[in-house]
């Protein structure tokens, strides 16, 4: 349906230079709408595309999503309700996505081309060096 539609737009909308824009809420909807797997396999997509740390936490992010849900029917399946022994894999995946959100969280995401300075946020007038319009409409990590 509807959805699905949206989906298939973002999916376009990845392979053109808008990727490191749109690519978390394309993660999100794939997510919600098909699952862990799928958005591991769109994260991975996007890595061979154009590979950035965003790309890449995304895609840990989905397989840390993918072995809990596996773990917790495993668990539920299992007889006693015991609890369910964690993976060396699953642990590994999930501190790696640890790590890589916490040094990814902070980092600068846009840079002026005239005086340098790294923001969070898109600004029209550095508060560096007071010029406008001097951010580039793509990311820092974008630019290489």
């Amino acid at each position: 349906g509807e959805q699905g539609k949206a989906l298939e737009w973002l999916h376009g909308l990845l392979k053109g230079n808008l990727a490191p824009e749109l690519l978390d809420t394309a993660y999100r909807t794939e997510l919600e709408v098909n699952g862990p797997v799928a958005a591991a396999a769109l994260m991975r997509e996007q890595l061979r595309r154009q590979p950035t740390l965003l790309a890449l936490t995304k895609y840990f992010e989905a397989q840390a999503a993918e072995n809990q849900a596996a773990q917790e029917q495993s668990a539920e399946s299992a007889e006693g309700g015991g609890d369910a022994v964690v993976a060396p894999q699953a642990q590994e995946t999930a501190a790696i996505r640890d790590l890589l959100q916490l040094r990814t969280r902070n980092l600068a995401r846009y840079t002026c081309r005239e005086c340098g300075f790294r923001a969070r946020l898109f600004y029209w007038q550095c508060p560096g060096c007071n010029r406008w319009e001097t951010y580039a409409p793509r990311r820092s990590e974008a630019l290489g």
